[in-house]
């Protein structure tokens, strides 16, 4: 794991420097007035940093690569990114017909339920958190309009 870290921690820093730049020459304007590369800046400064973070961990790392080998080859770990890859695309292909409410729920659940197997009452606390969270947050707070679906659950 160390030099797979190491390698994609030099790639991320590289590509963080060319972001910055293209960035750069687009103009950042001020807080006040934020050009368009602003906010491609700020996100290269965070990636550089994170990768920098990345790098220095993985160069004073000692012995920990067989450990993280042994975690990838357990047969479990691949079917939960295969089931939450299967239910992320699932997701996006019903968003538009079921609306955001009812696909953004069933996809909590299922994510907690199969793929990480918790009991029942958190599965549907954490749903219907993360549905109401959701919706506050892009629907009334930030006026996004979010697909309603043919349940037409909401304006």
């Amino acid at each position: 794991m160390k030099k797979s870290d190491l390698v994609s921690s030099s790639f991320w820093l590289t590509f963080s420097f060319l972001v910055a730049g293209e960035s750069y020459r687009l103009g950042l304007g001020n807080f006040r007035g934020p050009g368009p590369g602003f906010l491609p800046f700020v996100a290269s400064l965070v990636l550089g940093v994170l990768s920098l973070l990345l790098m220095v961990q993985a160069i004073h790392r000692k012995g920990e690569e067989k450990e993280v080998q042994e975690a990838w080859s357990q047969r479990g770990n691949w079917e939960k990114i295969v089931y939450t890859l299967a239910a992320l695309l699932l997701y996006l292909f019903l968003l538009e017909k079921l609306g955001f409410l009812f696909c953004t729920f069933l996809l909590v659940i299922f994510l907690l339920r199969v793929v990480e197997t918790q009991r029942w009452p958190v599965v549907i606390a954490t749903a219907f958190s993360a549905t109401l969270f959701c919706y506050i947050l892009f629907q009334l707070w930030l006026k996004i309009q979010l697909p309603s679906g043919i349940l037409g659950i909401y304006p």
